[in-house]
């Protein structure tokens, strides 16, 4: 037949006469009849090594300099590793490459005569550093750029308030003659806390997002008469549809539970219209909303599209988040014209989490 592969060793199933570093745990090789009688020599000393995993995911705690020692049964010496400097050499490269980038993008755009009429973004990175992150604003401003992208703040290794202290600090490092747009961010509560420090324009992520959860937004803001309206009927009372049905226990019963909807990832300002609370609810998504979805359908038909794995549902729902988000953006340019922009703040931060 040919010669014997020399890295694959026949042994038994069960074989106490082999070495121990040959024979295959029992507990690995219980219930399993299709194992080969022909198994590689490294494929049993993979086996071994599952049996000492439960040492090796014991995770020993940092020390207070960040360092994290790392000791397995196997290898007994200990391996130290500096996160905080780990973290502070990605930032540093993650800005110069960008940097490097950037003057790349520059030097085409000067020799091509097609692409010199082409607005170029720059990027400000460096994470959650705020050293890395002003000198990536600094020397991006430097460029003949035409505005700014703060990058990596849809992340969740950092808390929003840390978010905000960057922001801040890399807005004043801009010239304010230039747009500067954020990624991530767009709970309108914290897109409003962004507007205040200098931020100009904001990804339509968030829309998506909540049709992505068989969600419809409903959170109250002021809707006055504005001049980039069509000439749509205004509705000055946008009433919450939470707070109408909010319980007065803050509890629900036994039937609207639903326990197999992940509720951690609903915002204050949606409702979840594949809870079984909405089955035969008639009303619009939002009162007062004019989107095609709100004048033609009811949330009962919404909850029934959504059950039945319809994709009429994410159509109807993408319909109503867009103008719904796109309408709040018109009262917050509304509100900056008029200089209401901090009552209008008030009474969007009364629904925040």
């Amino acid at each position: 037949m040919g010669q014997q592969n020399p890295f694959v060793k026949e042994f038994p199933r069960h074989g106490p006469d082999l070495p121990h570093s040959q024979t295959p745990p029992a507990n690995h090789l219980q219930n399993r009849g299709s194992v080969s009688r022909k198994m590689p020599m490294w494929c049993t000393e993979i086996l071994h090594l599952s049996s000492c995993l439960p040492f090796l995911e014991e995770r020993p705690k940092p020390s207070p300099a960040g360092v994290y020692p790392r000791r397995s049964p196997l290898f007994p010496e200990v391996c130290y590793i500096d996160l905080k400097k780990e973290k502070t050499k990605l930032a540093q490269k993650s800005v110069d490459r960008s940097l490097a980038f950037l003057d790349e993008c520059l030097k085409l755009m000067s020799e091509k005569e097609a692409l010199q009429q082409t607005a170029v973004i720059g990027a400000i990175e460096g994470g959650d550093l705020q050293e890395e992150r002003l000198r990536s604003a600094r020397e991006t401003a430097k460029r003949p750029v035409s505005g700014f992208l703060l990058d990596g703040f849809q992340e969740q290794s950092a808390s929003f308030e840390a978010k905000l202290n960057l922001i801040s600090a890399v807005t004043a490092e801009l010239p304010e003659d230039k747009p500067r747009l954020v990624h991530g961010i767009g709970r309108p509560d914290q897109v409003l806390d962004c507007i205040e420090r200098g931020v100009d324009l904001f990804d339509s992520t968030f829309p998506y997002e909540v049709t992505e959860r068989g969600c419809a937004l409903s959170f109250t803001h002021q809707h006055p008469p504005d001049p980039e309206t069509s000439g749509e009927p205004q509705h000055p009372d946008f009433t919450s549809v939470l707070e109408k049905e909010k319980p007065c226990n803050g509890e629900r019963n036994e039937e609207e539970s639903d326990p197999e909807i992940d509720q951690s990832s609903i915002t204050s300002y949606e409702i979840c219209l594949k809870e079984k609370r909405y089955r035969e609810d008639f009303r619009p998504l939002l009162a007062g909303c004019t989107c095609y979805c709100c004048r033609n359908h009811s949330r009962a038909y919404v909850y029934h599209l959504l059950t039945s794995r319809e994709l009429l549902a994410g159509i109807l729902l993408m319909i109503h988040n867009f103008q719904q988000y796109f309408s709040f953006f018109q009262s917050v340019r509304r509100a900056l014209r008029d200089g209401t922009f901090q009552d209008l703040k008030q009474r969007i931060q009364r629904r925040a989490p």
